[in-house]
């Protein structure tokens, strides 16, 4: 295990003993206690009068004295004023001490997020109380927007263990799961019918699982729906449980028993669901695999945000009744009727460095972030097996990156530099629709030296040895220069069935070149 790793394993295990039991480890480890730690701050600043009041109930005044990387989302006075205004509360001190601790726990990060990690939809980690947060950025990180409601009035506070940001309102973790959510809301009375008769309330929509979030922690693993409205469903004739089961199964019900997952309602209803989080602003041109064994919902940012977008035809999701946030899940509306859709063939890109999600990956018990590590991994196979999508090997010095060198590589990409002699990429693919496709990759290099690689699709050479220093690729397309994005087409496939493929690039000889490696991306031929 490498030192850097190391030290993120013992610094990790202090924060989680520390959280977990502030009482016994408040009086070893408190390496810090002047005006330069989070506590400090908070105590030389009148405005936070109440937040300190309620850290000293809680005991959790020593965890922001404790040497460390925190963040802590912290409510004003007037933010807590808010609060117990809402919950008729004469002052802080009147609520249940374990309440109050949980509540504030949906405030801390035990991981230093300044602001340039935010992005629109959640931080990588969950809170110290389990729960995301909610994050929306896109009027400007200056400007963003907690769950739905509260703003960031000020961002990143260095403190000598973490990091502040100031809210004008007080977090408030979810209490109802996406279940008794539904069953709140008369107006999905349809669909809450459909979900208990199939069963998929009780297995799903009312359970909470866990997965394993590294230093020793769990979890919750988030689910994202899609309903319709009874108004929504009415616009297709469909005005009771019976309706639906009539227009779902074309009016032949063959097979009533609706908790067998091959029953048609059955299918209509898991594939409402993502076993995802997945926010109203983390929708990109993508698909995903739902509830429904092998069937996807097919996302579309053009023209506004829709599912399932064929000719004229698409589902458009109702942004002002959507990122309803649960214990379990999340809840979005739809505007129309939300059938399963089998398309032909997608555009698939993806990634070299993978996608912001999954650069967050457990290494030996560890939460890191792929984009932190990744040269370090390059000669320890075992710890490269949690990158799921992505294999490499041989001599390589590398980098996951947006910024290196000078910036010029601009999007996240895998950088190898010049110092590097053979080394190989190996990609696994998102399952691929069946179709005929354009093969191409993108990717940057530093100068015109002869550079030769070699493609290979599911281990069969895809192409003859390539020159990337050629500026027209085997197609007869002109390509850019040197210092360019460049998009080269490799090759074309066809796939009778929808299923995941792997994909290699191998350099025997880099020579002197700095390269970035972006996207392979398979577009359909019409």
């Amino acid at each position: 295990m490498s030192k850097t790793i190391l030290k993120i394993v013992l610094v990790s295990m202090l924060f989680f003993s520390f959280f977990s039991c502030e009482k016994d480890l408040s009086g070893q480890l408190q390496l810090e206690s002047d005006s330069k730690t989070i506590m400090g701050y908070l105590r030389n600043n009148p405005s936070y009068s109440i937040l300190v009041e309620a850290l000293d109930i809680t005991e959790l005044s020593s965890t922001l004295n404790l040497y460390g990387t925190i963040t802590l989302f912290a409510p004003t006075d007037e933010a807590f004023q808010k609060y117990m205004s809402r919950h008729n509360l004469a002052e802080i001190s009147v609520m249940e001490k374990e309440e109050l601790k949980k509540l504030l726990h949906y405030h801390l990060f035990d991981q230093t997020y300044g602001s340039g990690f935010f992005i629109s939809g959640s931080l990588p980690t969950a809170t110290v109380e389990g729960n995301f947060i909610q994050m929306d950025i896109s009027s400007g990180i200056k400007n963003t927007i907690l769950n739905n409601t509260i703003k960031v009035d000020s961002l990143d506070i260095s403190a000598t263990n973490g990091v502040v940001h100031v809210i004008n309102d007080v977090l408030e973790p979810p209490t109802q799961t996406i279940y008794t959510w539904l069953k709140s809301r008369p107006e999905y009375s349809i669909m809450l019918e459909a979900c208990e008769k199939t069963n998929f309330a009780k297995e799903v929509l009312d359970t909470i699982t866990y997965e394993d979030a590294g230093d020793g922690k769990r979890t919750v693993k988030w689910k994202t729906v899609f309903l319709e409205t009874d108004e929504v469903l009415a616009k297709s004739g469909i005005r009771s449980f019976d309706d639906l089961v009539k227009i779902i199964t074309n009016s032949k019900i063959d097979n009533e028993n609706y908790t067998d997952p091959e029953n048609p309602v059955n299918k209509f209803v898991r594939y409402h669901c993502l076993d995802k989080k997945y926010f109203l602003s983390d929708v990109t041109d993508d698909y995903i695999e739902s509830f429904c064994d092998n069937q996807y919902l097919i996302f579309s940012i053009k023209q506004g945000l829709s599912i399932n977008k064929h000719n004229d035809t698409k589902v458009t999701m109702s942004v002002g009744k959507c990122n309803n946030i649960t214990v379990n899940g999340i809840i979005h509306s739809v505007d129309s009727l939300l059938t399963i859709y089998e398309p032909e063939a997608i555009t698939l890109t993806q990634r070299f460095a993978g996608e912001p999600a999954d650069r967050n990956i457990v290494i030996d018990g560890v939460s890191q972030n792929l984009a932190e590590v990744f040269g370090s991994l390059t000669s320890d196979l075992e710890a490269q097996k949690a990158v799921w999508w992505l294999k490499w090997e041989g001599t390589m010095d590398a980098v996951i990156t947006s910024e290196w060198p000078a910036n010029v590589f601009e999007d996240y990409c895998v950088v190898v530099n010049r110092n590097s002699s053979a080394y190989s990429l190996e990609l696994t693919t998102k399952p691929i629709f069946k179709g005929t496709y354009r093969v191409y990759v993108t990717y940057r290099r530093t100068n015109n030296t002869n550079y030769f690689v070699q493609f290979y699709w599911d281990d069969e050479k895809l192409g003859d040895l390539t020159d990337l220093a050629n500026n027209i690729d085997a197609y007869g397309n002109k390509l850019t220069g040197t210092d360019t994005k460049i998009k080269r087409q490799i090759g074309i496939l066809k796939f009778d069935e929808m299923a995941p493929h792997k994909f290699k690039l191998s350099l025997p000889n880099p020579a002197i070149n700095y390269t970035a490696w972006y996207t392979l991306i398979l577009e359909p031929i019409e």
